[in-house]
């Protein structure tokens, strides 16, 4: 036991989870196609509102693509579907992590697949100088539409598999509507946070209660 009484069911689902997974092949990814659709949605959320991403993270990455210096890579497994636009051919990623996330996730509040665009900017998350206000630009790297599961977006590939838990839980309906914005994003952290810490686990308790000791300091 790890002393943290939720860790441990989470812990326990994971190992219950991959005792599954080992019967079947149902999280295997494939490589999928590029859709005039994915294009339209890439401009569309890359000149969408800056409040959240005050760098322009993903227009920078988008204005790459269409000028020919950041290329796609589109994945599809049997029940989520990612499209990365990247200018780092030396970025990788875990695909066998985010298919246990989207199994642990089961099926979509709408449409068929959790439907993930990643610009994986490599920008990463720097705090400002003493007495400047954080903001936007320091810490966010994503956001989702409340209850939706077809467009979630994520703009760093800094921590990407924690922001896309992260804004899993808000496409999942999550959220307590009558909490403040600021409890709401704090409870869905300290969720992803803990989901993410399971799964790295691989169901082992023991490591489970070192990786949380890690996180949480």
């Amino acid at each position: 036991m790890s002393g943290n009484l939720v860790l441990d069911v989470l812990t326990e689902n994971v190992k219950k989870l991959s005792n599954n997974n080992n019967n079947n092949n149902n999280n295997v990814w494939h490589d999928d196609v590029l859709t005039e659709e994915d294009k339209a949605i890439l401009e569309k959320e890359a000149n969408s509102d800056p409040t959240f991403d005050k760098l322009q993270l993903r227009k920078k990455l988008n204005d790459e693509f269409i000028n020919g210096q950041a290329v796609t890579i589109v994945k599809k497994t049997n029940n989520a579907r990612i499209v990365i636009l990247t200018s780092d051919t030396q970025q990788t990623y875990p695909w066998g992590l985010w298919a246990k996330i989207f199994e642990w996730f089961g099926t979509p509040t709408s449409g068929d697949l959790w439907q993930v665009y990643l610009y994986a900017s490599g920008s990463k998350r720097i705090l400002p100088s003493q007495g400047v206000p954080v903001g936007p630009e320091h810490l966010n790297g994503g956001y989702t539409y409340a209850c939706k599961s077809d467009c979630i977006v994520i703009y760093r590939y800094e921590e990407a598999t924690r922001v896309l838990i992260h804004e899993l839980l808000h496409a999942a309906c999550t959220d307590n509507h009558t909490n403040h914005v600021t409890l709401k994003e704090a409870a869905t952290e300290a969720w992803a946070e803990l989901i993410l810490v399971a799964l790295l686990s691989k169901g082992n308790k023991m490591k489970a209660c070192e990786l949380w000791n890690i996180q949480d300091h």
